[in-house]
């Protein structure tokens, strides 16, 4: 297949510093369907998902897991299309810039870097990357901690983010 996606979302978090929240698995569950089908009655895939969702201690999702997950989808060399969608709450921290937070975040260990999925993504030798963060401080994304004047999204990544990186994004029903 040529295009591919990693789809996270992320209620259940085990350090009470961070607390659960309630759409994050519903707004996977929705993109997930979206980019599977392609809107009509057609029975081709559009994008060939992983799709990965905590909303109990069973099914946590841990930092160590969720980076080798997105190493491995930016990595492919085989997809003219990548994206990753992830759901959940993020952090931010003035020495290492922004997190997207995972279930088992600690102070220490807010969970995956924002620099770390920036590089991937600017390595990746597929022709569009596509990288949809649904988090507070979201807009972290794209600029480095040392200075964050800087720009360093590369030709062919495009970022979509719920919020600046000083903002918080809402979790509600409408």
């Amino acid at each position: 297949m040529s295009k591919s996606a990693l789809i996270v979302g992320i209620d259940y978090y085990e350090n009470p510093n961070y607390k659960n929240l309630s759409f994050c698995k519903l707004d996977a569950d929705n993109i997930n369907k979206l980019l599977m089908n392609n809107g009509d009655d057609d029975s081709t895939s559009n994008f060939e998902t992983i799709y990965k969702t905590s909303i109990t201690k069973e099914t946590a999702i841990n930092a160590k897991n969720l980076k080798e997950d997105i190493k491995q989808l930016f990595a492919s060399k085989h997809n003219e299309t990548v994206l990753f969608y992830f759901s959940g709450h993020g952090s931010i921290s003035s020495e290492n810039g922004g997190y997207i937070t995972t279930s088992d975040a600690t102070n220490g260990n807010k969970g995956v870097s924002m620099v770390d999925i920036l590089k991937f993504a600017n390595s990746s030798p597929a022709r569009n990357k596509i990288i949809i963060l649904d988090t507070c401080h979201s807009g972290s994304l794209g600029t480095h901690p040392s200075n964050n004047k800087l720009s360093v999204i590369g030709e062919g990544v495009t970022i979509l983010t719920a919020s600046s990186s000083e903002q918080v994004a809402y979790e509600r029903v409408f």
